[in-house]
């Protein structure tokens, strides 16, 4: 399953929007500031598990658990997790399964999730407001 999702995400580098190639993009750039800012300070192990300890300032409900990018239109699918639609639904395209548990997906049916989108939307505006 993790084989597919990486599949997956390389699949969508090449293929996505400006938009999403660049959230990748600074996505790699943080892991590799964080790896650097671990070894500098003699810390961890240099594990991956290491780096996502690190936060990055967004809330983790925020973000797509296929991308790691914050959420901008985020959906609910039939295994009860929040996902950004396109990933989402480049995913049920070519599974039939949860990304997340790699269980059978009941259905492909996603459902906006409106609220989460709001409270987003919200942290959002408050955040480009906060001094740098």
């Amino acid at each position: 399953a993790m084989l597919d999702l990486q599949e997956a995400l390389l699949g969508r580098t090449c293929a996505a929007p400006e938009h999403e190639r660049r959230c990748i993009s600074e996505k790699q750039q943080r892991i590799q500031d964080r790896y650097a800012a671990l070894e500098a300070s003699g810390g961890g192990s240099g594990h991956a598990s290491d780096l996502t300890a690190a936060g990055s300032g967004v809330p983790a409900r925020f973000l797509d658990p296929l991308t790691q990018c914050p959420l901008t239109d985020p959906v609910t699918a039939a295994d009860g997790h929040v996902y950004e639609r396109g990933p989402i639904e480049a995913w049920i395209r070519n599974h039939k399964t949860s990304p997340v548990t790699n269980q059978p997906l009941a259905d492909s049916h996603l459902i906006p999730d409106t609220a989460l989108k709001q409270e987003i939307d919200a942290w959002r505006a408050a955040d480009s407001q906060s001094p740098p």
